[in-house]
């Protein structure tokens, strides 16, 4: 597919954007998310000569979001909202572009 054009608008946008990012849309996003809290909460790590394994709690102190909120939402029993979307995806390293068309 190649530049498609909004009717009403003008704007015009590229499809083929999937190269530069690891999810497009909110359905991608939030299925790397999740990826990611599983590889997350299945390995260890050496913090202040430690070694801890992941976890919820660990992962909320890291993005200032509560480990309940990320339980739920990993486990698919709740939505996530942008803010946190973008929380995780920032700590995660994960590109993602959501388009509002």
């Amino acid at each position: 597919m190649g530049t498609q054009e909004k009717e009403k608008t003008g704007v015009s946008f590229d499809l083929n954007i999937t190269t530069e990012y690891h999810a497009v849309g909110v359905e991608e996003l939030e299925e790397q998310l999740r990826k990611k809290i599983t590889e997350f909460t299945s390995s260890s790590s050496i913090i202040n000569g430690r070694k801890r394994k992941g976890s919820y709690r660990l992962l909320a102190e890291y993005t200032d979001i509560s480990q309940a909120y990320i339980h739920q939402f990993h486990s698919e029993k709740r939505a996530i909202c942008i803010t946190n979307m973008n929380k995780l995806a920032n700590y995660f390293g994960v590109k993602y572009v959501v388009s509002n068309f």
